[in-house]
């Protein structure tokens, strides 16, 4: 008997690395899986590796439309939501702050931390109604002490996640 049978997931980043082994872990435990991502044939692939507890679901994290959609999939086909892992993620642009390029400080910026506000925005109404959940954001140590990424960008956006996550932690905790 898995540790997570029974259980639905939303995992982002699932594509590679870290969003890919939790995928295989969550359905090895027993969980049934929406998972995301923005490269469609590696996407597809894992989902059919990983069989009918497996579904993939193209989506632009930065894009709140997709960003619903991808958690009333999970609802949808198996449902409920029981935990969102904000796991997608990439590189941000290095060098000091009068090189950066705003355009490309705003990409990092919605896809390191933006993401996460929409998977916790869509994700939590469903918690809530269901009176459980688990949203997972991943963290880095570069949002904890600087000079752990050669981005500060990159630093930047995950200290916000990791403050963004308490405050929501915290607010939940007196409106619930």
């Amino acid at each position: 008997m898995g540790r997570l049978n029974g259980k639905v997931a939303v995992i982002t980043g699932a594509t590679s690395g870290i969003g890919l082994r939790t995928a295989e872990i969550f359905v090895d435990e027993g969980a049934k899986i929406v998972i995301a991502g923005r490269r469609a044939p590696e996407g597809e692939a894992l989902a059919k590796k990983l069989g009918p507890n497996c579904i993939f679901r193209q989506t632009d994290v930065t894009q709140e439309d997709q960003m619903r959609a991808l958690i009333a999939l999970a609802v949808e086909k198996f449902g409920k939501i029981d935990c969102l892992f904000n796991n997608a993620g990439g590189p941000a642009q290095t060098g000091g702050i009068e090189g950066l390029d705003v355009d490309r400080f705003d990409a990092a910026m919605a896809t390191l931390l933006r993401s996460v506000m929409l998977g916790m925005k869509h994700a939590a109404p469903h918690m809530k109604e269901q009176g459980s959940g688990s949203i997972i954001n991943n963290g880095s140590i570069a949002g904890r002490l600087a000079g752990f990424s050669s981005s500060m960008v990159y630093g930047a956006a995950k200290a916000a996640v990791i403050h963004l996550t308490k405050c929501v932690a915290r607010s939940e905790e007196h409106t619930s």
